[in-house]
């Protein structure tokens, strides 16, 4: 479910992406990622963290999306935490790792990828146009069926990431999706702000995934993406730079809302890749990417490595055990009459 909007003036936008300068990075650290189809590297045994093929992720301190490289276990609660918290009765869960074709697959590509024509069928306007480098056998979230199909290609050497919401293949070279949008993991410039990406909350869905190479090596160390039930809030916090929500209530959360787990909360129950998952919730967090109908889902990428019974012990965590923390303040969209509702299938 999300809602979008017209972008604004670049007059504003400007202003906006002022307003959050200043972000500092945590430690330097980058990890391996599966690549997907046929082409999947053995990892090293200790990979450097926080990297993908060769790819920091968004190095730059001074990038707009440094945010996800940042420790928040220090950061002040947000005053309105408990009243965001007391809104949403459910628990963490892993939105991956139970069937083989659950969470994102990673497509990436060489640097002569050869670009293809892309069209968009729904939000052309706050879309980055093609060509995009995608295969023709690039593997989609849900590609069985029953997803909102996002694609995510990782283009090597360029360090650019494409991502496409509600992709399919064409017949003829090409492909079309609802919405694209291309980030530079390098640079880290932001997009126009209020415009949509593939997820609602205007973020790059490759930087907050959870992701095998890292949990497997023990360390989480960077924000992850957390999708939340609705209703949420008409409003963003920046790195978030679109809403999804109708409502201007202040209780609910909007898009770029920073969650962490409560460093009180005690973590002796849970083992293996659930207490991997838990610990970085403590230390960096989760950033709210998009709403969803059920649960605080957690994003990760598709692979073989995942252990379903240890994930299941995330649903331990209630919303009671998170807090918000105070990241800066909501973004209100300046059209709120124009939203427009749209149902993901």
């Amino acid at each position: 479910m999300r809602l979008f909007s017209a972008a604004l003036s670049t007059a504003v936008a400007a202003a906006l992406l002022a307003s959050c300068a200043g972000s500092s990075t945590g430690s330097n650290s980058s990890l391996p990622n599966p690549v997907a189809g046929d082409q999947i590297p053995t990892p090293p045994k200790k990979p450097p963290k926080k990297m993908i093929s060769g790819c920091l992720l968004f190095p730059n301190p001074h990038s707009f999306y440094a945010p996800y490289n940042v420790n928040v276990s220090n950061y002040p609660v947000n005053p309105n935490s408990s009243n965001y918290m007391n809104t949403y009765r459910t628990v963490l869960h892993a939105n991956f790792g139970y069937a083989p074709n659950t969470g994102f697959p990673i497509n990436v590509v060489p640097r002569n990828q050869p670009l293809v024509p892309v069209r968009f069928t729904k939000y052309p306007n706050e879309s980055d146009p093609g060509p995009y480098p995608i295969p023709n056998n690039a593997h989609l979230e849900g590609e069985n069926g029953g997803s909102d199909r996002h694609l995510i290609v990782l283009q090597q050497g360029t360090c650019n990431d494409y991502e496409i919401f509600q992709a399919a293949y064409s017949k003829k070279p090409g492909w079309t999706g609802a919405n694209g949008a291309k980030f530079s993991l390098t640079t880290g410039n932001a997009r126009p702000i209020g415009w949509t990406s593939a997820d609602a909350g205007g973020t790059p869905i490759i930087a907050g995934l959870i992701r095998c190479g890292e949990v497997m090596n023990g360390s989480i160390e960077h924000a992850m993406n957390l999708v939340i039930s609705v209703p949420t809030q008409s409003g963003y916090i920046f790195p978030g730079t679109h809403w999804n929500g109708q409502f201007r209530n202040p209780d609910y959360l909007p898009m770029g809302a920073r969650l962490r787990i409560k460093g009180s909360y005690n973590l002796s129950r849970f083992t293996g890749q659930a207490l991997t998952i838990a610990k970085a919730g403590k230390k960096f967090g989760f950033i709210v990417m998009d709403g969803g109908p059920q649960l605080f889902q957690l994003e990760g990428e598709t692979g073989k490595c995942w252990n379903a019974n240890q994930l299941a012990q995330l649903t331990a965590i209630p919303t009671s055990a998170l807090e918000v923390v105070e990241t800066g303040p909501v973004m209100a969209p300046p059209q709120p009459d124009a939203f427009r509702l749209l149902k993901r299938s």
